[in-house]
C-alpha cells in the first residue's frame, strides 16, 4: 500500500478549487488530520480559514494563547450558523489557502431547523455554494464529518452524517481511520479508488 512520509503530505491530496469531505471513524482522525494540514500552512503563511461548528479547534487555539494572523476563525453557535454562513459565503472575492468546515455532525445536532430533510435540503444549499466558492478562491475546502454512532452499513453514505449529500457534492471523499498508529486513508474520486498510508509519530 503506498505510504505518506510526513503528516503535511496530507494536504496535498486535497483537491483545490473544489470540495473534499474528510469522513471520520472517530474524533482523533479529524484532529490529527486537520492539526497536521492547518499547523503546515500557517507556518508556511498561508491563509487558513476554519469554520469551527465543533468548536474543537477554537479551543485548542485558545489554549495555546496565540492567534496567528493568517488564520480567520469563525465559530458561530446554535442560531447563529445560518448567519455565518451567509456572511462567509457573501465574499465576492475570495482569498485563501485552505476553508475547513468542522463539522457537519455537529451541524445536524445545533441546527435550529426541526425536520431532517429541511436540515439536508439547506445543508445542500450551503455546499452548492461551497463549491462556487472553492472554484472562486482556487483553493480546497475541506468539510468533516464524523461516523455516526455505532452505526454500520453497506451504503458507506448512511454511515457519516450528511454522507449521501456530500457524495453528490464533493470532488473528493476520504474515508479515514487510525489503527496500530497508522493512519489509513481511503480516497474516493469518481469510481476511482486508492488507498494511502501515513506512520502516525509519538501517537
Amino acid at each position: 500500500m503506498p505510504k505518506l512520509t510526513a503528516p503535511e503530505d496530507l494536504y496535498s491530496i486535497l483537491q483545490k478549487g473544489s470540495i473534499n469531505s474528510l469522513l471520520c471513524s472517530e474524533p482523533s482522525v479529524r484532529n490529527y488530520f486537520v492539526d497536521s494540514v492547518v499547523s503546515h500552512l500557517l507556518k508556511r503563511g498561508k491563509s487558513v480559514i476554519y469554520f469551527d461548528i465543533d468548536s474543537y479547534f477554537t479551543a485548542s487555539t485558545m489554549k495555546k494563547g496565540t492567534m496567528p494572523e493568517n488564520l480567520s476563525l469563525i465559530y458561530p453557535k446554535g442560531e447563529e450558523i445560518d448567519d455565518a454562513f451567509v456572511t462567509l459565503l457573501s465574499w465576492t472575492k475570495p482569498k485563501f489557502d485552505i476553508l475547513v468546515v468542522d463539522s457537519l455532525t455537529t451541524f445536524y445536532h445545533v441546527s435550529p431547523i426541526a425536520k431532517f430533510s429541511s436540515k439536508n435540503r439547506k445543508l445542500g444549499f450551503y455546499l452548492a455554494m461551497l463549491r462556487e466558492f472553492a472554484k472562486k478562491a482556487d483553493a480546497p475546502v475541506l468539510i468533516i464529518s464524523h461516523q455516526i454512532f455505532r452505526k454500520v452499513d453497506a451504503d458507506w453514505t448512511a454511515v457519516y452524517s450528511g454522507g449521501r449529500v456530500l457524495n453528490y457534492h464533493s470532488s473528493l471523499m476520504i474515508r479515514a481511520s487510525i489503527a496500530q498508529a497508522t493512519m489509513k486513508l481511503k480516497i474516493l474520486e469518481g469510481k476511482s479508488v486508492k488507498n494511502l498510508e501515513l506512520a502516525l509519530k509519538n501517537y
